[in-house]
């Protein structure tokens, strides 16, 4: 068989390429979507401790950040070493660990704290680009499956007309879908418009026998 009669064959697969992989990419997208309406959902996650470690954009620590977390609405969190905050509803307490004793302090939130947390992230989830899935990968010795987004969201009235931007990459458990650890980058904001290049790493262990709840 000649070049000649192979060249159109090659050249319709070639010309298919383009097609086909701006296809994978938005069901890759709409894949991370999905999960991020779902089982990335801190409404619908499992209780859990983490521990988000701050890197300036030369790779030096700066701080870590300590959660407990019950869901949202209860947590507790603060810079390790520091006073720790807890929140319950719309009140809130500090204290000098995660174990108190806690005083109350002020409270600044929106009346309605769930609606602000759905209408951000749906405001995520229509920012979502660039998305790729990694498939199933080590993450330090456990099977992982990764992901990598870009999300920049409109202003969001709920929020105070706040916006965000930020590079994410995240590690799942492949049966549960729990994150394992999930790492942003590339931080904009309305008060910071600049690009920061700080790396936050956050990992997570879950306990549902977490509770949070009001001090006594």
């Amino acid at each position: 068989m000649s070049l000649i009669r192979l060249f159109p064959v090659s050249a319709a697969i070639l010309a298919a390429l383009p097609a086909a992989s701006a296809l994978a990419a938005d069901a890759c997208l709409e894949e991370i979507r999905a999960l991020y309406a779902n089982e990335l959902n801190g409404y619908n996650r499992k209780p859990y401790r983490s521990a988000k470690t701050v890197y300036d954009p030369t790779g030096k620590e700066t701080h870590v950040f300590d959660n407990i977390v019950e869901n949202p609405l209860e947590t507790i969190s603060g810079v390790r070493g520091t006073d720790m905050t807890l929140t319950v509803g719309q009140q809130a307490w500090v204290g000098p660990s995660a174990e108190g004793p806690w005083s109350s302090a002020p409270a600044n939130f929106p009346p309605d704290r769930k609606a602000g947390h759905d209408a951000f992230r749906q405001a995520e989830i229509d920012g979502m680009s660039d998305g790729e899935c990694g498939g199933e990968v080590d993450l330090d010795g456990r099977p992982a499956l990764k992901y990598a987004f870009h999300i920049k969201t409109a202003p969001v009235e709920e929020m105070g007309g706040m916006w965000l931007a930020d590079r994410n990459t995240i590690w799942l458990d492949p049966e549960t879908k729990d994150i394992l650890r999930w790492d942003k980058t590339d931080f904009q904001s309305n008060w910071a418009p600049e690009v920061d290049k700080a790396l936050h790493v956050e990992v997570y262990e879950y306990d549902e026998t977490i509770k949070v709840d009001p001090p006594q």
